[in-house]
């Protein structure tokens, strides 16, 4: 199993994102600058760096990768810049995309500052093979879990993710840290009964999620009806998924094209297109009839009953003369639609008003992307399948004990789920047997080989140990050691996170002997309420 850390590997992850692992620049310097020499693309340094995110590249492990032979064999030892300068670690800074202008388009980012053990465990979690993390207590093992979780998500949006736990209380406080992260809830899935117990209104089962899906389908085929209207369409393109797809392709891909080719012939020689004939706001139909009632003469009727039958006009909005708009405020084609958001979405400044209407166009994708996500929900009638479909192909991030895996093994076998990633917390908990089974819940792909790319293990196994009733069992088989415990005695390279914020210091050299440079986070030694006495 040593073979398959990140620091082992043949072929490691050279080229890392990290979208909000650190809060600065000089937080990740601190994580690195022992191991690493740090140097900032383009030769800034100090305040003058940008804010996170960061690009990491991590040039000893890219000359690694770059002498393997095709025999997979290196050629370069491991251990072989040891004694040397350090290796180089290059820090490229890039930017979030531009959300979109509704607050529920805002990301949900990272406060937490991680110590440099802790990002070493998420650097080696979203690397392929095998992770070990030893956690003692109150060293954020949980929060070290969430943070793989969500670089992961963020860093491959397709792979699925499966987390598993011994017991329901800790996959519980898993979970509902994860929701408070930037994952589409629309992506989660809980299982077991465990989950009426996690500390929200929301329903996270596998029906729960059915439910959720369908309802999150009408809402956004009413945004897509709204969104029709707004351009002087009929609002029959929200009325199924197929619908909402085709119009899409039809009306709103096309104008957006147009607008982006418009744009890039202003920025280069500055010519202007001529203006848009409509920017539209529909007025409501009763009040259209009402205006055209009072001026109806009899004579006109059955033209006018015809009119109205089809797609309401749109009024023209015209700017007042003597306002100046900038070229995206005024060739925008979507303007209207989202002129229901909280803040005016335009300043007349083109070059921010072009990162915000990308962000609107990310909005608009993302609107319809959770529809083709719904259609399969639509085509398929009845709940069964609908929740076949949303474990084994929809839900990126899974979560059970490993109990509930035993015991439905060979249910997600027969549906053919496939999963990316497996994240076991408690793993010093949990029997050997139990460990594995985990692993297999997908069959072996005879084309394409095993699905599963990294295996997180996380735990403390100088804590409690698998609890074996037969004494015969725990003590001549010895049944009570965990592979996660194997794996340590026999030496596998592993992360041991070495500062605990949980308790006072003088509490915590109760146990800090049983580890090795166990110390304390800086909190412990500020905040009033370790430096008082227990009332």
């Amino acid at each position: 199993p040593g073979s398959a850390t990140y620091r082992s590997v043949a072929s490691p992850t050279w080229d890392l994102k990290f979208a909000d692992s650190f809060l600065s620049f000089k937080h990740l310097k601190s994580c690195f600058e022992h191991e690493y020499e740090v140097k900032v693309e383009g030769g800034a340094s100090g305040k003058d760096v940008a804010l996170p995110p960061y690009n990491l590249q991590f040039l000893d492990q890219k000359a690694r990768v770059e002498t393997v032979d095709q025999d997979g064999d290196t050629k370069m030892d491991v251990n072989s810049t040891k004694g040397k300068k350090k290796p180089v670690l290059k820090v490229i800074p890039y930017k979030f995309p531009e959300p979109g202008p509704y607050p529920e388009d805002q990301p949900k980012r990272n406060k937490i500052q991680f110590t440099g053990k802790q990002v070493e465990a998420v650097r080696s979690g979203l690397n392929h093979g095998l992770t070990m993390i030893v956690g003692p207590p109150g060293t954020g093992k949980t929060d070290v879990a969430v943070q793989i979780m969500a670089e992961l998500f963020h860093n491959n949006p397709n792979q699925r993710t499966l987390l598993v736990t011994h017991s329901n209380h800790a996959l519980n406080d898993l979970f509902e840290k994860i929701m408070q992260r930037d994952i589409d809830e629309r992506y989660l899935l809980r299982m077991g009964r465990g989950e009426e117990e996690l500390q929200t209104e929301k329903d996270f089962s596998k029906f729960g999620r059915v439910n959720y899906m369908l309802e999150r389908r009408l809402h956004c085929l009413e945004e897509v009806g709204r969104f029709a209207k707004s351009l002087g369409l009929g609002d029959d393109a929200g009325y199924t998924c197929e619908t909402a797809a085709h119009f899409y392709l039809q009306y709103v891909l096309a104008r957006w094209e147009v607008f982006i080719s418009q744009w890039e012939k202003f920025k280069k020689d500055g010519t202007k297109p001529p203006k848009p004939q409509m920017q539209q706001v529909v007025e409501p139909e009763t009040k259209k009839a009402g205006e055209k009632a009072e001026s109806m003469e009899e004579e006109e009727e059955e033209e006018d009953e015809k009119e109205e039958e089809k797609p309401p006009v749109a009024d023209v909005v015209t700017p007042p003369s003597n306002v100046v708009l900038g070229f995206v405020e005024e060739y925008f084609p979507f303007s209207i639609f989202f002129s229901n958001a909280p803040k005016k979405v335009f300043t007349g400044n083109d070059d921010v008003d072009i990162e915000k209407a990308w962000g609107c166009w990310r909005h608009l994708k993302n609107l319809f992307l959770e529809l083709e996500e719904c259609r399969p929900f639509e085509i398929l009638r009845n709940y069964k399948d609908r929740g076949n479909y949303l474990i084994s192909k929809h839900a990126k991030v899974i979560a059970m004990t490993c109990t509930h895996a035993a015991i439905r093994r060979g249910e997600f076998v027969r549906l053919n789920m496939q999963y990316d990633n497996l994240i076991m917390e408690e793993s010093a908990q949990i029997l050997e047997i139990e460990t594995f089974i985990p692993m297999l819940l997908q069959e072996h792909d005879k084309e394409f080989g095993c699905r599963l790319k990294r295996v997180v293990l996380l735990g403390d196994h100088n804590q409690l140990p698998p609890i074996i009733k037969n004494m015969a069992f725990q003590k001549y088989s010895h049944m009570d050691q965990s592979l996660f415990s194997r794996f340590i005695r026999l030496g596998t390279p592993h992360i041991q996170l070495n500062a605990q914020g949980r308790s006072r210091g003088s509490i915590a050299k109760l146990w800090n002997w049983r580890y090795k440079e166990l110390g304390d986070l800086p909190h412990v030694a500020e905040r009033k309420e370790f430096l008082k006495a227990n009332s």
